[in-house]
């Protein structure tokens, strides 16, 4: 894999954290500063818009990648460079079926995400969600993946976007408001969309994975770690909108939709964000998940780890952290094992997006020393 030289140490490790044969041991993204990608974006701030309603030139999107991925070429750490089309986002599940797109972007991290308007927002007819072969969303889906491909082979890898089912499905096509309403007062309407959502899925996963060879028998998925290497198939699931939900509401609404995505596939990684972290106890038993991504946001997961580790086993983890406080506990040797360390730099006590841990590659390299000759006491 040309732009990262160490790319078969790292599927490796990361091959037996999934498979928890590491319980002691920890693996580690280390953020560098990048100033060829910092340049562009500075460039990008007075030629993309924040919000825009077409689709961005699929070589703008593929040169910002390809600027971002190139930095991990020397890196020793245990990432991947792999990339991921957001410009799919959420909005490619209202798109397929002709809602209007609307596309965000953030000049400080080059973060490009899409939305599109309501499809149900005051109906359940399921009728009217059909997939528009011919629409734009379905032509520029099979055009990118294939033109991303062809550029992406044997220099970095290429991820489908996160799945979007069940109430994640609801929210999008009900609107928020009225799909929490209806987890009260349409149980029985949303468990048919929730079907349909499920079909659907699995349909879209499968159409972008059409485009992307398996790679030592694997799936690349860019969303875990900033870049991740699963063995067999997997897909990328969350439960954001169950966050506004209780335990129960999750089982009867949500648990048994996950687990049918996942079975579908085989395997899944899982991102949760704070809000829902009271439903780690449930997700947990979902079976074939491979590993959690705790998003860094308050109250932060990094101090709580051990106290996470309790709920949630062995089952690996991924969360952000700041290199002061990964770099004391590193030292301390009170860092839990069996978990991947996004370290990033941070503005105002927290990570954020894509600031540098540390400036240079060496600096990074000599960190991952340290990190691969850690051994965790738990």
């Amino acid at each position: 894999m040309e732009y990262k030289n160490n790319w078969k140490e790292a599927i490796e490790r990361q091959g037996l954290l999934w498979e928890r044969k590491l319980k002691d041991r920890i693996l580690a993204r280390i953020y560098v500063r990048n100033k060829p990608y910092e340049e562009r974006l500075e460039v990008l701030k007075k030629t993309i818009p924040v919000n825009s309603g077409t689709f961005p030139k699929k070589e703008d999107v593929l040169n910002n990648w390809e600027l971002k991925l190139a930095a991990f070429k020397e890196l020793e750490d245990d990432s991947l460079p792999v990339m991921v089309p957001t410009e799919f986002d959420e909005g490619l599940f209202g798109g397929i079926f002709g809602a209007e797109g609307h596309f965000n972007y953030d000049p400080e991290s080059g973060w490009l995400g899409s939305m599109a308007d309501h499809t149900l927002k005051g109906s359940f007819d399921l009728k009217k969600l059909e997939i528009k072969e011919k629409g734009l969303w379905m032509r520029e889906i099979k055009e990118r993946f294939s033109f991303y491909s062809k550029r992406a082979e044997g220099k970095f890898g290429l991820s489908p976007v996160v799945s979007i089912d069940a109430l994640n499905f609801a929210v999008l096509a009900r609107g928020a408001t009225q799909a929490m309403l209806d987890t009260c007062d349409s149980k029985e309407e949303l468990k048919e969309m929730f079907e349909f959502a499920l079909k659907l899925n699995i349909e879209i996963a499968g159409l972008q994975k059409k485009f992307i060879k398996p790679v030592n028998g694997g799936t690349f998925d860019g969303y875990p770690a900033s870049g991740a290497w699963f063995p067999g198939n997997e897909i990328n699931i969350s439960i954001d909108a169950y966050g506004q939900c209780s335990r129960e509401a999750y089982l009867e609404l949500g648990f048994k939709y996950n687990q049918r995505l996942i079975d579908a596939f085989g395997s899944a990684a899982l991102h949760i964000h704070c809000n829902a972290e009271h439903l780690l106890c449930e997700a947990v038993k979902l079976k074939g998940l491979k590993c959690i991504t705790l998003f860094d946001e308050e109250p932060r997961f990094f101090p709580r780890l051990k106290e996470i580790k309790k709920i949630t086993g062995d089952i690996p983890l991924i969360t952000d952290c700041m290199p002061t406080e990964f770099m004391e506990q590193l030292e301390k040797g009170t860092l839990p094992g069996g978990v991947f360390y996004v370290i990033k730099g941070h503005k105002g006590g927290r990570c954020s997006l894509m600031s540098p841990a540390v400036e240079t590659v060496k600096e990074a390299n000599d960190l991952m020393k340290k990190i691969q000759a850690y051994r965790a006491a738990n």
